[in-house]
């Protein structure tokens, strides 16, 4: 006896004259936003494991030690709510069939 599931189509939808707008000046904000994250992160990492000697060693070496503890606390969250989207995104792109259960 084989399954049968209905799932509809993705299908996307044009927005047009003032949601297009709207939608454009958010987009540009998430880029924006993005590229000044990405900007203060590489100053951070420029300053913390650069060859200056600013700071004393320790100093240094503790504030390091903190950068990438921050950055695993920011990546294992984000990984593991992001991957199940990725692999959704890809699934309905290469448009696998959904396996619901043995026959």
């Amino acid at each position: 006896m084989a399954l049968v599931s209905n799932v509809p189509e993705l299908t996307a939808i044009a927005p047009g004259g003032t949601e297009m707008i709207a939608l454009s000046m958010i987009a540009a904000v998430c880029v924006l936003n993005s590229g000044l994250c990405a900007l203060f992160t590489l100053h951070a990492v420029y300053i913390l494991f650069g060859k200056r000697n600013h700071m004393s060693a320790k100093t240094k070496r503790l504030q390091q030690t903190f950068f990438l503890s921050l950055l695993v606390q920011l990546l294992v969250p984000f990984i593991s709510l992001a991957a199940p989207w990725f692999w959704f995104i890809f699934a309905a792109i290469i448009k696998i069939e959904p396996i619901l259960g043995s026959s």
